[in-house]
C-alpha cells in the first residue's frame, strides 16, 4: 500500500482581552495523508484523530470508497474478526443489520478494507497528529493473542525505534496487497535480546508506511504489555 507523504499543518487561535490586551495561545496540529487502496483486501491504519474516529467520520458517505466495499475489524477477545459493514455510496457505512455503523478505528489500529473487483480508490484521511508527552503519553494496551496495530502517530518508523514491547516468540505479520494473489508476507519472529529476525534470520526494524496496519501475534507467557509512545510536532 502506497501512501503520500504527511504533511503536518499548525493552526494557531489566538483569543484577547479589552481589559488586559493579554494573548493566550492554543495550537493545534493537523494533518492528512492519502490512502491508495486496491481491488481486494487493504490493511490499513487511522493515524489521526477525526471527532470520534468513527467509520462514517473519518471515511464519510463522500468519500470516493467504491460501492459495496468491506470494512472488517478484529476483535481481541473472541479471536475473530468482527462481522463485517458495507459502503453505500452517498449514504455511508452499514452494519450487518442495516444500521448505520458505529465501528471506531482509532490511532494504533487497524482494519481490512475490501473494494470490488476491477476497483481502486484514493482516500484522504484528515485529523489532529496524536501528541502526548510525560506524563500522558500516548499508549496503546497489547494483550496475548492476535491483534490487528499500528503506529500511534502517522511516522513511518521501526519498531525498534519506537520502543514497541514485543516479547520473546512474538510475531508480526504485515499483509501483501500487491501479490497475486494477496497473501501475508513472511512473518517476522521477535527474540529476546537480538531483535526481529525475518524468514532468513536476518535481523530487521519492521517499519510500516503511513497509514499500514499489520497483524501481532503476542506470546501467552509475554502476558499484556502497554505501548508507550511521547511524540510532540514541537520537537524536532
Amino acid at each position: 500500500m502506497r501512501t503520500k507523504a504527511l504533511i503536518l499543518t499548525a493552526a494557531m487561535g489566538i483569543l484577547g482581552t479589552a481589559a488586559s490586551m493579554a494573548q493566550v495561545y492554543s495550537q493545534n496540529a493537523v494533518g492528512f495523508y492519502t490512502l491508495n487502496l486496491v481491488a481486494g483486501f487493504n490493511l490499513v491504519a487511522n493515524q489521526l484523530n477525526n471527532g470520534d474516529n468513527g467509520i462514517n467520520t473519518i471515511m464519510p458517505a463522500t468519500a470516493p470508497v467504491p460501492d459495496g466495499s468491506s470494512l472488517l475489524t478484529w476483535n481481541k477477545t473472541t479471536q475473530l474478526f468482527n462481522p463485517a459493514d458495507t459502503f453505500f455510496g452517498g449514504s455511508g457505512w452499514f452494519d450487518e443489520n442495516l444500521n448505520p455503523s458505529t465501528t471506531v478505528v482509532s490511532p494504533g489500529a487497524g482494519a481490512f478494507i475490501q473494494l470490488p473487483i476491477g476497483s481502486s480508490a484514493s482516500v484522504v484521511l484528515v485529523g489532529d497528529v496524536p501528541q502526548g508527552v510525560n506524563p500522558t503519553p500516548l499508549t496503546l494496551a497489547l494483550s496475548p493473542g492476535f491483534q490487528i496495530v499500528s503506529q500511534l502517530t502517522p511516522q513511518s518508523l521501526g519498531l525498534e525505534a519506537t520502543g514497541f514491547p514485543a516479547g520473546d516468540g512474538d510475531s508480526l505479520l504485515p499483509w501483501d496487497a500487491a501479490a497475486s494473489p494477496q497473501k501475508y508476507k513472511p512473518a517476522l519472529t521477535y527474540f529476546g535480546g537480538t531483535g526481529w529476525v525475518d524468514e532468513n534470520l536476518q535481523i530487521v526494524d519492521p517499519t510500516p508506511a503511513i497509514g499500514e496496519a499489520y497483524f501481532y501475534q503476542r506470546g501467552a507467557a509475554n502476558g499484556s504489555a502497554t505501548w508507550t509512545r511521547e511524540f510532540s510536532v514541537n520537537t524536532p
